[in-house]
């Protein structure tokens, strides 16, 4: 008698779980699933981390862009001298740097991006200055300091240029127009 409890019972199982299985399938074909709407940015490494909070701290590699898709501008053509931050007004430390910027040299909602880098080339260069008048002398010695620099710079540029599209459109559906910030000289005192 209990074998057959067991094996009625069993079915019982079966049977939900096969009506579970039809629902979850007409849920599927008739409702359909919308993808999750998630925004991704990528850092300098070419990952990629989500933003959505059904998906926080998710990490998703993309690959990088082709180098076709790129365009280089050079900020300074040569290294150029900052005065860095000081508490000591007997001592002056300066910072020597040459930076250029890679960017996505085709954006939807952007007409020419050439053409907008070059006409902003100087608030480009300002946003440098800026940054390192700012730093010390210690904070510049610091090895991490160099990475970090990247990854402001990065940000704070393209917050500015994305700041200057003027459809609200447009500026909704560009993310990035700066793609990576580099240093090409590097020198302190």
């Amino acid at each position: 008698m209990e074998k057959k409890a067991s094996t009625f019972l069993l079915l019982i199982i079966i049977a939900v779980q096969t009506l579970v299985v039809a629902a979850l399938a007409v849920f599927v074909f008739v409702v359909g699933v919308r993808p999750l709407q998630t925004s991704v940015s990528a850092d300098s490494t070419g990952a990629a981390s989500s933003s959505d909070a059904g998906v926080a701290g998710v990490v998703i590699a993309i690959p990088p862009p082709d180098e076709a898709d790129l365009a280089t501008l050079d900020l300074f053509g040569e290294n150029k001298y900052f005065n860095l931050k000081s508490d000591d007004e007997a001592r002056n430390s300066v910072i020597a740097v040459n930076v250029s910027v890679k960017y996505f040299n085709k954006i939807d909602g952007i007409r020419n991006v050439d053409e907008k880098m070059n006409l902003n080339k100087a608030n480009l260069q300002e946003i440098v200055g800026i940054y390192f008048q700012n730093k010390t002398l210690d904070e510049i010695r610091d090895a991490e300091t160099r990475i970090t620099a990247k990854d402001d710079l990065k940000t704070e540029m393209n917050d500015f240029l994305l700041s200057t599209i003027s459809n609200e459109r447009d500026r909704r559906r560009v993310t990035a127009v700066i793609y990576d910030v580099a240093f090409s000289g590097w020198t302190y005192q």
